[in-house]
């Protein structure tokens, strides 16, 4: 793949590339990138923090509809490829957030219940839990989940549901 280099808004000395670099335009030089906390890799310039994936989707991807948020669609936060990244709402992207750390069933909304000893579906639409079901067997808690997922999430579809 050919490498295109783009200006950053508002960094007159700096550009991005297609492939995920950043450039001192004045000295050649590549920036070191940083791992924040939750994952994203950063660099800074003129004294402040600038998420990659973020300079990459402004200066690569169009965004018609002004949303404020870049997604990554498969989840990996240091995955930077132009091809993996969208813009997307907050809620947009919260739908494509991973698996919580504590989930048993490994499967995003589908959880056991103790006192029915059932399989239970639930999904969150617009910030609030809906029950989608209970079940005897996980099979069917996942296929009802997954079900609902595409209903409600489209495109932003979590890679864990499809």
């Amino acid at each position: 793949m050919e490498e295109i280099w783009k200006k950053i808004e508002n960094q007159e000395n700096y550009s991005v590339s297609n492939l995920s670099k950043i450039r001192n335009d004045i000295t050649g030089r590549f920036l070191k990138e940083s791992l924040h906390n939750k994952g994203y890799l950063r660099v800074y310039l003129d004294r402040k923090h600038y998420y990659i994936h973020r300079l990459i989707a402004i200066a690569f991807i169009d965004n018609p509809d002004n949303k404020p948020f870049v997604d990554h669609i498969n989840g990996i936060t240091d995955d930077n490829r132009i091809e993996n990244l969208r813009w997307a709402t907050s809620k947009e992207n919260l739908q494509n957030s991973k698996i919580p750390i504590n989930n048993t069933s490994g499967i995003k909304g589908v959880s056991w219940h103790k006192n029915n000893n059932k399989w239970v579906a639930r999904i969150r639409i617009d910030g609030k839990r809906v029950h989608i079901g209970s079940f005897d067997n996980i099979e069917d808690a996942i296929k009802a989940r997954q079900e609902k997922a595409k209903e409600i999430y489209g495109d932003f579809l979590n890679e864990c549901e499809k």
